[in-house]
């Protein structure tokens, strides 16, 4: 069986969307729930300046990220996956939260190839650098940037990534869905392996 080289986000992705909600509404005395976080970026969701919500956010973020919490089947299906393929984080995260997310990682006992803190949502060069076969992604942007490139992705639904998709990207609900599309990979590569020899 051929190797994938699987990337994926994972703040939203492999986290859940709306972890940080709680904080947030406490912070800025709102009461978002989980099905109206219809937009992504944060301040506009609350309604404030831009530069008010990267304050909070410096302040915050690395309690943040330490306190993550998994979508149901993430650590479960990227374990399987550990066993069989590469597995690449690519996050928009700031380099300085590394510590902070590798250790959380460790701690939920997530074993991975590479990861990646890239500072910015640019993830397409990133992609091209690790030989992406899938990119699993929960940001609509850059889903759309990354299957205009050429890549497969996978975007994880979200109230916040609703639109039309491009005809490269699926979008999945579940870790599952997920599992159920790289078995299905698995079953073709081994099957043109065996025409070939």
């Amino acid at each position: 069986m051929n190797q994938l080289n699987i990337c994926s986000d994972i703040d939203g992705t492999v986290t859940r969307s709306d972890d940080w909600l709680d904080l947030i509404n406490k912070s800025f005395d709102k009461s978002i729930a989980s099905e109206n976080h219809k937009i992504y970026d944060y301040h506009r969701l609350i309604g404030i300046l831009r530069e008010n919500y990267e304050a909070f956010y410096q302040k915050h973020k690395k309690e943040m990220f330490a306190k993550s919490s998994f979508r149901p089947m993430a650590k479960e299906v990227i374990s399987e996956f550990y066993q069989n393929h590469r597995v690449h984080f690519v996050t928009a995260w700031d380099t300085d939260v590394e510590p902070v997310t590798i250790q959380w990682l460790m701690e939920n006992f997530v074993d991975y190839d590479s990861i990646s803190h890239l500072g910015s949502h640019n993830k397409v060069q990133r992609a091209f650098e690790l030989d992406c076969d899938l990119f699993i992604e929960d940001r609509y942007e850059n889903a759309w940037e990354l299957s205009e490139a050429g890549f497969e992705v996978l975007l994880m639904n979200c109230p916040y990534n609703q639109g039309p998709i491009h005809y490269r990207t699926t979008r999945i609900c579940h870790w599952n869905d997920i599992l159920e599309i790289v078995r299905e990979k698995e079953v073709k590569n081994t099957a043109s392996y065996a025409r070939v020899i």
